[in-house]
């Protein structure tokens, strides 16, 4: 809220600032998401940066995944993956599938 004025509906309920309409906006922030992820690159192994990282900063972080969170990506790229139709997201599970 520090970059944008916050919009609001006729009620004066805080609406999306991409767009009032809901599933426009979650399609806009649902991309934008997977955008950063995708954009986070490569540590120096090859690997996918968030494959192997819990953290990100921008000059790397030394800290490693938790037990549970390649199983919580693979969940949540099988929905992206899902929503979008995107066989890219389909690529990334099946890698981080044969990495683990």
């Amino acid at each position: 809220m520090g970059y944008h004025e916050i919009p609001t509906d006729g009620a004066g309920r805080i609406v999306p600032w991409c767009s009032p309409v809901p599933g426009v906006a979650y399609d806009s922030i649902i991309t934008r998401v997977w955008a950063f992820w995708k954009g986070l690159g490569n540590c120096t192994n090859g690997v996918p940066y968030f494959y192997q990282h819990q953290i990100w900063k921008p000059q790397g972080d030394p800290r490693g995944l938790g037990g549970d969170q390649l199983a919580m990506a693979l969940s949540s790229l099988h929905l992206l993956c899902n929503y979008t139709g995107d066989p890219g997201v389909r690529d990334y599970m099946v890698r981080m599938r044969v990495l683990s």
